[in-house]
């Protein structure tokens, strides 16, 4: 007797090596494209991270410029009257009651490793790393010289608050022996190619700053509180015209000022 109804036996066909190759390099190509997007993602997070913790030290130095009339906080001062005393850590001890959070002080994307730990951050005699940030030299009381263009140390003495860079990002290494950065302040009153202190010739970039650590760029709070993105040629420029002769340091040699250097400079008009 015959069933009605017929058996049919259905067969699966596998894929062929060249279509799983096909597949691979799909797989691949896709991976290649969107890799880098998502890295770049994710480095944008970072670096708008940096720049609010940037936002929040511009509002901190406000503030302590509202108390203590307009002058920068001191760079360090000694905490005895020996030679070896040891030696408030700048800005970032002075201001601790204005900064609150060592968490403000560190950059996602620096990728330092010898950080001071965060119970220690205000402590003057505990080594190591404490920020990712750092002080226009310019700016630090007694620190530039006249031949340097001259010295800052509070805000009724600069004519364009809001065009000069107070704080930058701090390099991570030092460049002559790749140790720990752990400079105060960068040394923006040195910068004078083709003069080598703290500039590298070869990249005619300076050797304390880290000017691209996010997107090819960097985060600088401006002497005014804001805070922005920027890349090194858009504050890096040159200005012969504000050239003018002085009296040296010495108080007796006479001789031209540097160039004006971009937005690092204060002596903008």
């Amino acid at each position: 007797m015959f069933s009605l109804y017929s058996h049919r036996t259905t067969s699966r066909r596998a894929f062929t090596l060249i279509e799983l190759l096909v597949v691979i390099a799909i797989i691949a190509l896709l991976a290649a494209i969107l890799f880098p997007a998502f890295s770049r993602a994710r480095e944008s997070a970072r670096r708008t991270s940096c720049l609010s913790n940037e936002r929040q030290l511009g509002m901190a130095f406000q503030q302590y410029f509202q108390d203590y009339d307009e002058r920068f906080p001191l760079l360090g001062k000694k905490l005895g009257s020996d030679a070896v005393a040891p030696v408030e850590t700048s800005w970032v001890y002075t201001m601790q009651a204005y900064i609150k959070s060592s968490q403000l002080l560190r950059c996602p994307s620096d990728t330092t490793t010898s950080w001071a730990a965060n119970s220690d951050w205000n402590t003057p005699t505990i080594t190591g790393r404490r920020t990712s940030y750092t002080l226009n030299g310019y700016f630090v009381e007694g620190n530039s010289k006249p031949e340097q263009g001259g010295n800052f140390p509070h805000i009724a003495s600069v004519q364009k608050p809001a065009s000069v860079i107070m704080l930058a990002e701090s390099a991570e290494k030092k460049a002559s022996d790749g140790t720990p950065f752990t400079g105060n302040y960068f040394h923006a009153h040195v910068y004078n190619p083709p003069a080598t202190g703290h500039w590298v010739a070869a990249k005619q970039r300076p050797d304390d700053l880290s000017y691209e650590r996010h997107l090819e760029g960097f985060n600088v709070t401006y002497l005014d509180g804001h805070a922005k993105f920027v890349k090194w040629d858009q504050v890096w420029r040159r200005d012969d015209s504000v050239i003018a002769n002085v009296t040296y340091s010495d108080g007796v040699t006479t001789g031209p000022t540097p160039s004006l250097k971009g937005n690092f400079d204060p002596r903008q008009y």
